[in-house]
């Protein structure tokens, strides 16, 4: 499998936490280097190809693929068996009915506005 995401080299592991925190990768939580092995077995996981769409952030013009999804789920410490769930979550968080943007973008809950009464 070819990845598509841009690989940092780096000479060890805390080289490699410092320049996560430089470039914002990280909010000051642990993190795991998204190595290639470890990005391709949570697509293997979920039966995924790297630049398979599982959606769009619709007021961001942002295309989320497979590849990035897993990255990420890589850094945060998922382990692989757990990634289709991740999938699952991603796919239904960015429905247009989920309204992702609401979500994201305010400090006010988006479900009060599907309550009734």
């Amino acid at each position: 499998m070819t990845l598509q995401s841009d690989t940092l080299v780096h000479e060890d592991y805390p080289q490699a936490v410092e320049a996560y925190f430089e470039n914002g990768y990280t909010d000051g939580l642990p993190i795991i280097p998204p190595t290639p092995d470890a990005v391709e077995s949570m697509l293997a996981a979920a039966h995924l190809a790297g630049p398979e769409v599982l959606g769009e952030v619709p007021t961001r013009n942002v295309t989320v693929t497979a590849e990035k999804a897993a990255v990420n789920a890589v850094m945060a410490g998922c382990k692989a068996e757990y990634f289709p769930v991740v999938v699952a979550a991603v796919r239904a968080l960015l429905q247009p009915l989920a309204n992702c943007h609401s979500t994201t973008a305010t400090h006010s809950s988006s479900t009060g506005l599907c309550a009734s009464g």
